[in-house]
């Protein structure tokens, strides 16, 4: 999302199999939100609802039903993401490739049909 001349704010989707939750959404391609961050000279300007509310839109267009997300279990972004419209599926330790393990929350909102 550009203001102008700048860039404000991005987000990154992709349309795949997630391999950290098999169990909970099995092995077919789903949408997912993987990145969202905001210029931190244009925080607090509501960007980032802006920037997901756009993604909606785009997902909508393609008939996709549903976007997932998965974050870290403490902080503020669980409760960011359930401020939009999100919804917690599952929690559980996922261990990354640096052998660090954290409690990751999978979160889902629904895209309403045009």
């Amino acid at each position: 999302m550009f203001l102008g001349d700048d860039l404000g704010a991005i987000v990154t989707l992709a349309f795949e199999v997630h391999a950290q939750w098999p169990e909970k959404l099995g092995g077919e391609k789903r949408w997912w939100l993987h990145t969202l961050a905001v210029a931190p000279e244009f925080r607090g300007r509501r960007l980032g609802e802006e920037t997901v509310s756009a993604s909606f839109a785009l997902l909508q267009s393609r008939g996709a039903g549903e976007l997932l997300l998965d974050c870290g279990a403490d902080g503020v972004l669980p409760a960011y993401y359930r401020r939009l419209g999100f919804t917690v599926l599952a929690q559980k330790d996922i261990t990354f490739p640096s052998g660090n393990t954290f409690p990751i929350e999978l979160m889902r909102k629904a895209v309403e049909p045009a």
